[in-house]
């Protein structure tokens, strides 16, 4: 499975606990427009899964057209304050279902630093900083703490 962990375009000033943040024009316009890079990743995406949160979701949403999925699946396991192991549980769903899947899960910190650390480098890992827009991507043979090797990083 190859997973493709995301923060969140740049969103509007706000509180971080604030559910109804929306993207900055300047975010859309580089989701509408993904460097040829991020498009060429996005392509085999089988699957896209999202935050509920409105910045998440706008962000998983623009880049929609620029994947194979049909739809973006909504859970509340990428929210900021989720913990990182049910996080993981649900990542095992997702790779269950088909482990040769490509999926794009965009949510926010600090949970997808300290997943992709999790995944990439165990347990006792520090988490990996994500700014906004930011992609990592992850190959597993099984989601699992450090069974995870990171392939690239790119920014939006």
């Amino acid at each position: 499975m190859r997973l493709l962990l995301m923060r969140h375009a740049a969103a509007v000033a706000g509180a971080d606990d604030d559910p109804g943040r929306d993207l900055l024009p300047p975010s859309v316009t580089a989701l509408q427009q993904p460097s040829v890079d991020l498009a060429e990743r996005l392509a085999p995406v089988s699957r896209v899964v999202s935050s509920p949160w409105l910045r998440a979701r706008r962000t998983a949403e623009l880049l929609l057209p620029f994947c194979a999925a049909q739809g973006v699946e909504l859970t509340d396991a990428l929210l900021p304050g989720s913990d990182t192991r049910s996080c993981l549980d649900y990542v095992e769903t997702l790779f269950s279902a088909s482990e040769d899947a490509v999926v794009l899960a965009v949510g926010h910190q600090p949970l997808l630093g300290h997943l992709a650390a999790l995944l990439c480098e165990g347990a006792h890992a520090a988490p990996f900083a994500l700014a906004p827009g930011e992609l990592a991507v992850i190959e597993l043979d099984w989601p699992a703490a450090g069974l995870g090797t990171l392939r690239r990083w790119l920014q939006l």
